[in-house]
């Protein structure tokens, strides 16, 4: 799989110029429309400011596959590798499909194919040659929620320091990396899990901006809490499975890299691996995340609703 991001910013119909004196190449742009995308320099760097449509906590960007679109795909943080096709989008598109590959969900397996696209691309982003899961990932999808047509994935963003923003609802993309020491900056472990504290008591969790849930919580948690009351809240759907979903408002705080959250409204079920951090839970905090996926930190900035 080639991982490389590349910026598309060479296309006919613009003209280049070269000032012999300096060697200097000037590239002036023709542009047709307007752009969506905003690229700002700053000192020696720059930062891409993409905007992405929040619904239910999930972020959505438009997206190009094969320079046609744009198509709408959810940013997922819980996703691993470059990204996931819609089966709906393959048809449309004509894409071939290249083999086949197990997709794990956290609790269960599944044999899902795999299809092979020239271009992915984002704003000015654009990753080249990249092979992407598909199936059906508008399956069991409630009313309110959009239709998608793919799935960014982590690996999409990994040569740049990542910023989603849910307080301005821009994706931003920068170099340059976090310091460990920095307030709020924390280390990550595989899949974007974090230490953090809930009450009195220590724990880790993950990420994952593709839930509609605020915190998803293994169902021991409720009785270490001490919540005796849990209300009926339906089913749960991971990639590969359906479980039954408890919810209650948490009786503390949770607190990551020095945010003090109250009032979170929790979901627990008994096929839950772990603790997830959801989409919901950092848009209704109006929180900052960013990801160094080099140094493997996260920061993140949050406000109590």
């Amino acid at each position: 799989m080639n991982r490389l991001i590349l910026f598309d910013v060479l296309r006919p119909g613009r003209n280049i110029l070269l000032l012999d004196s300096r060697l200097i190449l000037v590239i002036v742009l023709s542009l047709t429309g307007p752009l969506s995308v905003k690229v700002e320099a700053q000192s020696n760097s720059s930062k891409i400011k993409i905007p992405f449509e929040l619904t239910r906590g999930r972020m959505y960007v438009q997206t190009f596959v094969n320079e046609q679109g744009p198509f709408r795909f959810l940013v997922d943080t819980g996703a691993s590798g470059i990204g996931r096709a819609d089966t709906s989008l393959v048809k449309d598109l004509g894409l071939r499909l290249a083999g086949t590959t197990q997709n794990f969900d956290g609790v269960s397996s599944s044999t899902v194919d795999t299809v092979t696209i020239a271009s992915l691309r984002i704003g000015p982003l654009t990753q080249r040659n990249v092979q992407l899961i598909s199936r059906n990932y508008n399956a069991g999808r409630s009313p309110e929620s959009k239709i998608i047509n793919g799935i960014i994935g982590d690996a999409f963003f990994a040569n740049y320091l990542l910023t989603l923003d849910y307080k301005k609802q821009e994706i931003v993309l920068s170099k340059g990396a976090l310091q460990a020491s920095d307030a709020g900056v924390v280390r990550y472990d595989d899949s974007f899990v974090v230490p953090l504290r809930i009450g009195e008591f220590e724990a880790v969790g993950a990420f994952d901006t593709g839930s509609t849930l605020e915190m998803h919580l293994p169902i021991e948690w409720a009785k270490r809490l001490k919540i005796e009351t849990l209300r009926d809240a339906g089913e749960g759907r991971r990639a590969n499975t359906i479980f039954k979903l408890f919810s209650a408002e948490l009786p503390v705080a949770v607190n990551i890299g020095g945010n003090k959250i109250n009032r979170t409204a929790a979901h627990f079920s008994e096929l839950a691996p772990n603790i997830n951090i959801g989409g919901l839970f950092l848009a209704n905090n109006r929180c900052v995340i960013t990801f160094d996926q080099k140094n493997r930190l996260i920061k993140i900035r949050c406000s109590e609703k």
